[in-house]
């Protein structure tokens, strides 16, 4: 995400490069690329990831050669992937990017075994999918490589990975750049934020800050009015923030909504939430307990007092100005339910076969379906197949509707999120790059956006309503896309604090299951570096502001550490070399936040 800086704002830093820092590292630690270095009983440094039931393990028998050796074991039910991951920072020089590493495979089928390497920002990306291994192998070498751009990597992760069923070991992995391990590469500094660059920046966000006061509600919304004038007449106003759990953020955001929708005429508020569950709440809403619909349709980390303070407003005053709530996240778990609802209403049956036959296929396992199809003409393999033929199913349905007009706008809906849900098992079969979680969701809120009549609130967090794609080539994806179809129409306005509280669950996927029980847990931000974004905007202020971004005049490639917590606990790789200017058109800043207030306190 680095870049060079243009020579028209040398005045904003002083550029310098330290490319002959050392000829060795001595200060840098070993990086346990070959698993020996074991922590509480865990492979020190590493993190896995992926969807599916996998189990990862250490082995102290079956090794290539040391100690350990790491696995990778499909366990049970449906077919996914299992990754391991380590994150190295990129600070070297050089030109080509190298990882070799041993794997051994036991009954590898419906995917494959391989090594795995990315080169964040967009720098480079292979994980064996056209060379993996497959079936029961010995312990065999690999080696992964591609071209490496110093001025633009940011971070390299390496790794394993298991797609399909199986089991694989990996062992002694190493990184190389021109052919030099790395403890024998010189560091190559990036530009970096000065002191007299933080003291220009303090400077012109002085000179244009407005204070936002959070004393009172009224004072609140006096000193909002600027902000509402400015993006009153957007057709989308994304509000983030830097975490999902902080108090403050959800009182801006509801202060916020408010205003633009009784003094503004917006009508629709979207939330980074599952939207099929936020379909069944506001259908429910005025029938059912409200905290009993949160619990069962909000993430954990939702179900807040803040939060039902906004769905309280919702439901008492929300048909005054015929507003909608929505979600834009993945609908795996009562979009189903929804569907089949709409489609009896119009009690066509052929169209009632159809849409059985796509209901089975997405809630049946492929065990259970294979046993009650046996006399299909072409099975499917694999739950991969099944959901490829669920999202084909989808598309016939679609086209029926069509030819027989009755193609409601609320059927257009319901099959777009049900679409963008299903699309990568296709992708996937097809062998196609699959489409990610923040694509499918600006698809989702573009949808409702080009409604003529529709202005949109949108809810989520900062990484994904940014302008520009900023983590994994893919975090940032949704905000990128929104700004280019909607341009100026989209707003973002991005919420940073420096210190304080937070809440944050473990739950490792937030929409891994449908049981949305995890507990609240109050944690302290505590591992901000010492100079960052935040606090640059914090320097010699107490009281919250925000500014304009483009009033700042600060070029976009300027570069420091941002604060990007999600819903679990703040760590050291929360912290990312971002430039909030390409960011976020508004930027909310407030020095000290607090955790927000369970709403089931024993889960606190």
């Amino acid at each position: 995400m680095t870049a060079i800086f243009k020579n028209a704002f040398l005045f904003l830093l002083i550029l310098f490069y330290k490319l002959d820092a050392q000829a060795q590292n001595p200060e840098l630690e070993k990086h346990n690329l070959d698993f020996e270095i074991l922590d509480k009983g865990a492979v020190k440094g590493w993190e896995d990831f992926g969807r599916g039931l996998y189990k990862i393990g250490i082995d102290s028998i079956v090794t290539q050669k040391g100690k350990y050796a790491t696995t990778i074991e499909f366990d049970k039910d449906s077919t996914g992937f299992r990754a391991w991951s380590y994150a190295i920072p990129a600070r070297y020089n050089g030109s080509k990017i190298k990882l070799t590493g041993y794997i051994k495979t036991q009954n590898v089928t419906e995917g494959w075994a391989g090594l795995w390497m990315r080169v964040d920002p967009k720098v480079g990306f292979n994980n064996m999918k056209k060379q993996g291994v497959t079936g029961t192998t010995d312990w065999e070498k690999y080696e992964i490589e591609f071209n490496y751009n110093p001025l633009k990597a940011e971070k390299i992760f390496v790794g394993g990975l298991l797609v399909g069923k199986g089991k694989m070991w990996i062992d002694n992995l190493e990184v190389t750049i021109d052919g030099k391990k790395l403890e024998n590469l010189k560091f190559f500094d990036k530009p970096q934020l000065t002191k007299e660059v933080q003291e220009d920046l303090y400077k012109r966000i002085k000179k244009n800050r407005e204070r936002v006061d959070l004393t009172s509600v009224k004072k609140l919304n006096k000193s909002l009015e600027s902000l509402i004038e400015l993006v009153g007449d957007k057709k989308i106003v994304a509000i983030g923030e830097d975490t999902h759990g902080t108090s403050e953020y959800y009182k801006l955001r509801e202060a916020i909504t408010k205003k633009l929708i009784m003094e503004k005429g917006f009508n629709v508020v979207i939330l980074e939430n599952p939207y099929d569950d936020i379909e069944i709440l506001t259908d429910e809403i005025h029938n059912k307990n409200l905290d009993s619909l949160m619990r069962k349709h909000l993430f954990s980390i939702y179900q807040t007092q803040e939060m039902k303070s906004f769905l309280a407003w919702y439901k008492e005053e929300g048909f005054r100005y015929n507003v909608e709530f929505k979600g834009c996240d993945d609908s795996f778990w009562v979009l189903n339910e929804i569907l089949t609802d709409e489609l009896l209403k119009l009690n066509n049956p052929q169209l009632i076969e159809m849409y059985h036959d796509f209901s089975e296929k997405v809630t049946l396992s492929i065990e259970e379906y294979l046993d009650k199809y046996p006399e299909k003409r072409k099975l499917p393999k694999n739950n991969y197949e099944l959901n490829k033929e669920a999202y084909n199913d989808i598309l016939a349905i679609e086209e029926y509707l069509i030819e027989q007009k009755l193609y409601s706008e609320r059927l257009k809906e319901l099959l777009l999120n049900a679409k963008t849900t299903y699309i990568n098992y296709k992708n996937v079969i097809d062998e196609i790059p699959i489409q990610s979680r923040d694509e499918m969701m600006a698809e989702r809120i573009k949808f409702l956006g080009t409604k003529p009549d529709t202005k949109i609130i949108v809810w989520a967090h900062n990484a994904h309503i940014s302008n520009s794609v900023i983590i994994d080539n893919e975090i940032g994806i949704m905000g990128r896309n929104l700004k280019q179809f909607f341009k100026d129409d989209y707003h973002s306005i991005g919420m940073s604090s420096l210190n304080g509280t937070y809440s944050f669950i473990e739950e490792k996927f937030i929409n891994g299951d449908h049981k949305f029980n995890d507990r609240l847990i109050k944690g302290y931000l505590s591992n901000q570096p010492k100079i960052t974004w935040e606090t640059i905007f914090g320097d010699q202020v107490n009281d919250a502001y925000c500014f304009q971004t483009n009033n700042i005049n600060m070029h976009e490639d300027i570069r420091g550490v941002l604060k990007l917590v999600g819903y679990r606990k703040e760590s050291e790789k929360d912290y990312y070399q971002l430039s909030p200017f390409k960011m976020f058109d508004t930027i909310i800043f407030i020095r000290t936040t607090e955790a927000t207030t369970p709403l089931f306190p024993d889960n606190f």
